[in-house]
This record gives structure tokens, C-alpha cells and sequence, in this order.
């Protein structure tokens, strides 16, 4: 009876797909002890854990090898340099193996049954191509941090409410999975790549990496899903967001930017892309009065676009002769109408002019 039993629980253990979780560290030690032990405390069994360290130096690193370090599940990868969330989560891919990868931040905790119920999900329809948990607010579980992310033609992205009404209880589909708990399907990874990574290293350092990844796993006819069963505690806050540097700033704008032009159709993006430029000139013109450095980081953002079109035009040409087979219509059926309002009131919460939490 007890070999029946062993058996029957190999068995069982052979028929969970693998998971690889892939989580970047960088001067995390506020959070690295919790988020791992949160992780490796899963009983799910069938995963291992990458923790790629961006040279940090705060502590964390040593943290993580002193309490962690002989962990099974875990491997830990240490850069020489501050890579970003998109160099060190590709560095994570490559050492990755499991059938499914799960880019989880530095700053989240993860519930009990988080991963299970996620994997359910997954492997019970193959056209999903990509996930997001329903992440609540680390210091106040009441409330929504993301619950997936929309965006309109222009490429700005809406988060989808952040009270907690139930309303969020249901799966179903979003445009794009936030980063910060982002699950992709390995094979799909090949489908919809230029070089085997996920994310497209001129992405660098961060912003706009999940929505190209997740944009062209829809142009290749997957879906994108949130997963409410699947609960991750997250720690952002807009305080965080306030203090994001003009080279964060670039890199935001150059990102919304350089994603248009690579994963539009000619047609809308001949529409989309000078209504885009317009309204970030406007934009900078604004910001010369409030933050001028923020202002010279858009602009350098329009033009680092206009020098590099070449390559971004390359990898547009990879995406819309390989990857794509659904159409602009499809997808835009996924898409929020631009709302110059929406900006306006996003603007005058990024800085400070309301009290509101920024998105």
C-alpha cells in the first residue's frame, strides 16, 4: 500500500509542468528576505527560483546567499553592473527550463496558492500565451495595485482601477500583464522573439517591455490573461513613482515610442505615431516651466527614435512578416479610445498637483 501511495504521488509530481520564477534584485534588501521566503515556501514543488542580483549594494546579495543559499530550488546569478529589470530578467530566461517562466519583481510577496492556481489556468487552454496575477497592495491588501493593463491607440497605458469592489474577481482578458507579476508560455518565447530573450534589450533599463512582449504575443493569435485566483502583494507606491529620474523619464518615452513603430500595422501607424510625437512635444513644452531636465528627456527620447529607426525598422519587419497573424482590428477590439483627459489628470498626478495615488 505505502509503494502504491509513493507511486501514485511520483506520479502526480511528474504530471505538474515545471515553472522557472525568475526575480531581479537590486538593492532590495527591504524586501528580498520576504519575497523569497514567501516563494520558496510553495508547495507546488515543481519549480526552481533564478534570482539574478544587479550588483547591488546594499547588503542584499550577501542577505540572500546567507539565509538562502542552499535552497534546492534556487539558483542565484550575480552581474557585474546594473543591468535593469530587461537585461537581468533576459539573463534569467537563458538559465531558465520550465514549461512556464514567471518574472516576478523584488518588492511582492506571494500568496499561498498563488502559483497552483496560476499554472491551473495555463495549462488548461494552450492559446493563452501569457498571465498576470491579481496583485493587491502589499501595506494595504485591501486595495487593487494591478489587476492587468489596457492601452489606447496612442500607446499610453490605462491600469485597470485600483479600488477593491469584487469587481475583479472573474478571468478574462487584458491587453498586456504588468512585469511585476508576468507569466509567459517558454515555447511561445521562440514564436515571437528576435534573438531567443523575451525582452527587447534596446528596452533598457525598464518600461513599455511587458507591453511589447505581451503585443506581440497577441499579434501571434494568444491571449493575455488575468488570473484572479492567483494573488501577489506588491509594494509600489506612488512615492516610488515621484521620484523617477529624466533617464527614467527617456526611457519611458522612448519605449512607448520605439513599441508603436515595430508592432503597428503601416496604416495605423501612419494614424497613431504623429498624433504620439504631437502630444509628447506638447508635453515637453509643458514641463519646461515644472522640470525642465524631464523636458530635454522627451525630446531625446524623439530623437533617439529617429536615429535608431533603422533597427526598430528591422524589427518591425521581423514582426509583421513572421510573427503576426491577427490583424490590427482584432486586437484594437482590446484597446481604450485616447482620452486627452485621462493625460491631463495622469500629469497632474505624477506631479503632485492632486492627492491621488499616480498610476
Amino acid at each position: 500500500m505505502c509503494k502504491l501511495i509513493r507511486s501514485e504521488l511520483a506520479d502526480a509530481l511528474k504530471r505538474k509542468p515545471s515553472v522557472s520564477i525568475v526575480i531581479v534584485n537590486y538593492n532590495g534588501v527591504k524586501f528580498i528576505k520576504r519575497c523569497l521566503e514567501s516563494v520558496l515556501n510553495d508547495n507546488y514543488t515543481n519549480f526552481e527560483v533564478i534570482l539574478i542580483d544587479n550588483a547591488s549594494a546594499d547588503g542584499s546579495f550577501e542577505l540572500v546567499k546567507n539565509l538562502f543559499g542552499l535552497y534546492p530550488h534556487l539558483r542565484i546569478i550575480r552581474s557585474n553592473e546594473n543591468l535593469g529589470y530587461v537585461g537581468g530578467n533576459n539573463i534569467g530566461f537563458k538559465y531558465s527550463k520550465g514549461k512556464y517562466v514567471i518574472f516576478l519583481n523584488q518588492d511582492v510577496e506571494v500568496n499561498q496558492h498563488w502559483l497552483r492556481e496560476l499554472i491551473k489556468v495555463m495549462e488548461s487552454d494552450p492559446t493563452i500565451g501569457a498571465a498576470q496575477c491579481k496583485l493587491l497592495r502589499l501595506y494595504d491588501k485591501r486595495r487593487i495595485d494591478s489587476t492587468g493593463q489596457l492601452i489606447d491607440f496612442l500607446g499610453y497605458g490605462h491600469p485597470r482601477g485600483d479600488e477593491n469592489k469584487g469587481q475583479y474577481a472573474h478571468m478574462e482578458e487584458i491587453f498586456y500583464a504588468d512585469g511585476a507579476a508576468l507569466t509567459v508560455r517558454r515555447q511561445i518565447i521562440d514564436e515571437v522573439s528576435f534573438d531567443g530573450l523575451p525582452f527587447d534589450p534596446d528596452y533598457s533599463p525598464m518600461y513599455y517591455e511587458d507591453a511589447d512582449l505581451c503585443w506581440r504575443i497577441r499579434l501571434r493569435g494568444y491571449k493575455v490573461m488575468f488570473v484572479p485566483g492567483s494573488i501577489v502583494y506588491h509594494a509600489r507606491s506612488a512615492a516610488e513613482l515621484h521620484k523617477m529620474s529624466s533617464h527614467l523619464i527617456f526611457s519611458h518615452v522612448k519605449n512607448r515610442i520605439a513599441t508603436l513603430i515595430k508592432n503597428y500595422s503601416l496604416k495605423n501607424l501612419l494614424r497613431y505615431m504623429p498624433l504620439l510625437l504631437v502630444f509628447e512635444a506638447i508635453r515637453a513644452i509643458i514641463l519646461l516651466k515644472i522640470k525642465p531636465s524631464h523636458s530635454i528627456a522627451i525630446l531625446r527620447a524623439i530623437l533617439w527614435n529617429l536615429k535608431n529607426l533603422n533597427g526598430t525598422w528591422r524589427k518591425r519587419l521581423i514582426i509583421q512578416r513572421l510573427v503576426r497573424k491577427v490583424s490590427d482590428s482584432y486586437l484594437m477590439k482590446y484597446m481604450v479610445k485616447f482620452n486627452p483627459t485621462y493625460l491631463y489628470h495622469s500629469f497632474r498626478k505624477y506631479y503632485g498637483m492632486a492627492d491621488d495615488d499616480a498610476h
